[in-house]
């Protein structure tokens, strides 16, 4: 196709030598054209994604609520690009109106039937702890953690050995596959798992009681900073348990290390 975009002046004028204002169009213009094609050209396109970066760039500018960022995701998500699916529906559900919640489920959602594993454990935590207009439901929770954790995501162990700890109405408690699921999580490193893991083995909560394993989870997790961890230690310490003896210097190193993690929580699963 050979048809090109022609800007002609009056008849009346030498076709070398546009009017003025004809040329004055054409340089205040053409940016805007060009610009336009662009956006255009991002949005149709279904079959060429963007580059990572630039998607991470939209993100965060839609993040901080940039209406335009915003929509360029939405529709490219629209156009069925999946990697952008998981990223609006984050973006929409930390804004926190229920509006914003409800689409950012709904993207979330797609983004984890066409198998994202990301999108499954962002769903399922979603759904775990409620949002604005989204009452928590473990049973609705529970399906897409089981997702995630089957690709990969060992985070959502974590919130599915809470689930099956404390029973929901469609699932009762089970206690000795709340301890498999946990001692997972505790296993890939979190810290918030190692140290619930380590009260499941103290008071025999689905396993045998071992205060001696349940010791080692509780300072796995005080060297990653958690508070908990370092009190529970602490406390052991003063009473002389968990095969710890009273020393004062000893004690006084906890007590700081417990403050520390007031201040420096580990992150969450």
């Amino acid at each position: 196709m050979n048809a090109a975009l022609t800007l002609s002046a009056p008849s009346s004028a030498p076709s070398s030598a546009p009017s003025t204002p004809l040329r004055v169009w054409a340089v205040a213009g053409l940016p805007l054209l060009l610009a336009a094609w662009g956006v255009w050209g991002l949005l149709s396109q279904v079959d060429t994604a963007p580059p990572e970066a630039e998607l991470i760039h939209w993100g965060a500018q839609a993040q901080a609520r940039d209406e335009h960022a915003t929509t360029v995701l939405r529709n490219l998500a629209r156009n069925g690009l999946t990697p952008a699916m998981p990223l609006l529906g984050r973006v929409l559900v930390q804004r926190g109106d229920a509006r914003s919640v409800a689409e950012g489920r709904d993207w979330l959602q797609r983004a984890a039937q066409a198998g994202d594993a990301t999108a499954a454990l962002q769903l399922g935590k979603l759904w775990f702890k409620g949002a604005p207009g989204l009452p928590a439901d473990a049973d609705r929770a529970l399906p897409w953690l089981k997702q995630a954790a089957d690709q990969g995501q060992e985070a959502a162990a974590h919130y599915i050995a809470l689930i099956l700890k404390n029973g929901s109405p469609q699932n009762p408690a089970h206690p000795e596959a709340a301890a498999r699921w946990m001692r997972r999580a505790a296993e890939a490193g979190w810290a918030d798992s190692q140290f619930l893991l380590g009260q499941m083995l103290l008071y025999g909560q689905g396993v045998k009681a071992d205060p001696l394993e349940a010791r080692a989870w509780f300072e796995r997790a005080a060297e990653q900073d958690h508070p908990e961890a370092n009190l529970q230690l602490l406390l052991a310490q003063t009473h002389a348990e968990l095969g710890l003896h009273r020393q004062a210097e000893t004690e006084a190193e906890r007590w700081r290390e417990a403050q520390h993690a007031l201040k420096h929580r580990p992150e969450a699963p």
